[in-house]
């Protein structure tokens, strides 16, 4: 199933950066994203036309786009930017959760019982 991507052309941020820039900056994207005024799929701006638009510092703008992508919130396609995690549910303060056996990418076992050792002389 194709995912499809949609761009925001505006996005209106009610950043209060009492508090912390990078914290307050997380806390309204999260909410953008929680309420819906962000969905899924939607294209977030460069760091630094958010950054001019909000600001703060492209660094700030930086560690927050990291901050929500550890937390599940953001995702990053190469040459693609950052857009909305398809997984995050709107009217949800936190993502959903992934099945770790449809997430995409390589999957380890590391459970110590669970030895290959086809692979030793």
């Amino acid at each position: 199933m194709a995912e499809r991507w949609t761009r925001s052309p505006t996005l209106h941020l009610d950043v209060d950066l009492s508090g912390g820039r990078r914290a307050a900056l997380e806390r309204a994207l999260r909410k953008a994203i929680s309420t819906g005024q962000l969905a899924a799929g939607t294209s977030l701006p460069s760091s630094r036309l958010l950054a001019a638009d909000v600001g703060v510092g492209r660094g700030t703008v930086v560690e927050a786009y990291a901050q929500l992508m550890a937390e599940g919130y953001l995702v990053t396609h190469p040459r693609a930017g950052t857009r909305v995690a398809a997984a995050v549910r709107a009217g949800s303060a936190e993502p959903a959760p992934v099945d770790p056996v449809r997430a995409t990418g390589p999957v380890f076992d590391l459970r110590p019982w669970t030895s290959d050792v086809s692979a030793f002389p």
